[in-house]
């Protein structure tokens, strides 16, 4: 079972780890004990190839998406800058949290599903840090999706440069030959 997140225009990182996270506990709290429990039942069955096939998966899911735990204080900063504990936010952002969380008007101004529009409207002078920060995680997957659609474009042309580059042989002459009349 493959299982891929993929990347597209006007996603933001929050949506991909929030994908990241419900596929790792269901994976922990669902499949791997249920099926554990049946290999336990039947043991002669074929459950335990897809036990360990689902454990594997986990073990991979582990290291593949490690980077993104790493950050996941950086983007739940990003994802809600008002449910944010101040004293574990970032260094650089603490103050502007502090100031951000006491604001009853960007509260009421602070819509989840449009981070972008948010950020874009906070006052540069007071919040610098915060909006730089957002920048940053906002980005993100724009700029993956564009490399991804470049590639997904040029796939053929890079497919017969690398069988080109593979083999010994020439490209072919320019030049026409003659042929009799």
């Amino acid at each position: 079972m493959e299982h891929r997140v993929s990347f597209s225009k006007g996603k933001l990182v929050c949506d991909m780890y929030a994908h990241i996270k419900a596929f790792e506990v269901k994976l922990a709290t669902t499949i791997l004990p249920k099926t554990s429990q049946l290999r336990n039942q039947w043991p002669h069955c074929q459950l335990k190839s897809r036990w360990k096939r689902w454990k594997c998966l986990r073990q991979n899911l582990v290291c593949r998406f490690r980077e993104a735990h790493v950050h996941a204080k950086e983007i739940r900063l990003f994802q809600n800058p008002f449910t944010v504990d101040i004293d574990k936010a970032l260094p650089s952002c603490q103050f502007e949290l502090a100031e951000l969380q006491n604001c009853d008007v960007l509260k009421d101004a602070f819509k989840p599903n449009n981070l972008i529009e948010f950020y874009a409207a906070l006052p540069n002078e007071t919040y610098p840090n915060i909006k730089r920060h957002a920048m940053k995680m906002s980005t993100l997957f724009d700029s993956t999706y564009i490399c991804e659609q470049t590639f997904s474009h040029s796939d053929e042309h890079l497919h017969q440069s690398l069988r080109l580059a593979m083999t010994g042989m020439e490209p072919a002459s320019q030049k026409q030959a003659h042929s009799s009349h």
